[in-house]
């Protein structure tokens, strides 16, 4: 069942990147870093998973990951920067593990978690320990990584790597005190390599890439589709070190370049008081703003002295040229 699912969603959206979209690429079996003898770190990222009891998604996902397998520069990690399930069920994260078996689409999986892996009606009076424990326990299964808290790093190449999480609170997010002191201090560690700083949250920064306004909804305010009352905060640690990205989804907004910020209200990928910051679409779903199809994601090419994001449909396999950037490392 899950076979012909597949099958049938690449036929549909092969055709439609084909045949209703224009795009700068090209679609192949295989695919390699651009210059995969002077890459340092290769990253797979997505976002929004949103899986739940579903046949149809389980499959969407695989499509994904059946893509990475066909890289031939090995990917370092892939990493799902939140709302991997719908609602924080066991059961929905069994349903990712299900998708990942018998396929190795990175040496290494770092989840992280978003609003909809907490997001469910029976957390009562506040207490979210169950569903950050479902999380928690799926970094372990799948990632290998054992952590006592929803937010955790890891050293990859000699690169760190941090994930944000949320303590509390649906669709925004609630960044404790405690966590603040530990993302300063995993930054300056980091810092001290000279190497640029990866980090990976659910939520965006407030009021970048075109939120509020972005986030669709009529009435809303400065914090809107953003990370709330600690993203000030987050903000102040982030600004104080050099070539430091932070990779978010949460917003379900399509590729959109820099050339096409003036008209679609926003960009992908924008530089905010010196911080690099970097927008995921939603893979499950079509997006209303900017490139409307699922399936997509970036790759991250490390070099010594840039950062390469290739856009590309991993459901596809199709790259997407125009949304390719390149920054430039200090």
């Amino acid at each position: 069942m899950i076979s012909i699912l597949k099958g049938a969603l690449s036929i549909v959206l092969a055709l439609l990147n084909i045949f209703v979209l224009p795009f700068v690429g090209h679609m192949n079996d295989y695919f390699q870093a651009q210059a995969p003898d002077e890459l340092r770190l290769n990253l797979a990222v997505i976002s929004d998973t949103h899986v739940q009891d579903s046949a149809v998604r389980q499959a969407m996902l695989e499509l994904g990951l059946e893509d990475m397998e066909k890289s031939y520069t090995p990917i370092d990690a892939l990493l799902i920067t939140g709302d991997i399930t719908d609602h924080g069920y066991a059961e929905q994260y069994d349903r990712a593990i299900e998708a990942f078996k018998g396929r190795e689409p990175a040496k290494n999986i770092y989840p992280v978690q978003g609003n909809h892996d907490t997001w469910t009606v029976d957390v009562e009076d506040g207490d979210y320990s169950e569903m950050i424990g479902n999380f928690t326990s799926f970094v372990k299964e799948l990632g290998g990584i054992e952590t006592e808290t929803p937010y955790y790093s890891q050293d990859l190449n000699g690169y760190k790597l941090i994930f944000l999480a949320s303590e509390y609170d649906h669709t925004n997010a609630y960044v404790s005190d405690t966590q603040l002191a530990w993302l300063d201090g995993e930054m300056s560690e980091a810092a001290e390599s000279g190497k640029p700083i990866f980090v990976f949250c659910h939520w965006p920064i407030n009021q970048t890439h075109g939120l509020p306004k972005t986030w669709g909804d009529r009435d809303y305010d400065a914090q809107t589709g953003g990370l709330g009352n600690q993203s000030d905060a987050v903000e102040e640690i982030l600004v104080k070190y050099d070539d430091v990205f932070y990779i978010t989804g949460h917003i379900h907004s399509g590729f959109s370049s820099a050339d096409e910020a003036s008209f679609r209200g926003y960009a992908s990928i924008e530089d905010y008081k010196g911080i690099h910051l970097v927008n995921l679409p939603c893979y499950m779903y079509f997006s209303l703003r900017g490139y409307p199809l699922n399936g997509t994601g970036y790759m991250i090419e490390v070099y010594d002295g840039e950062v390469l994001f290739r856009a590309r449909n991993f459901a596809t396999g199709i790259w997407h040229t125009k949304y390719d950037v390149s920054v430039p490392l200090a």
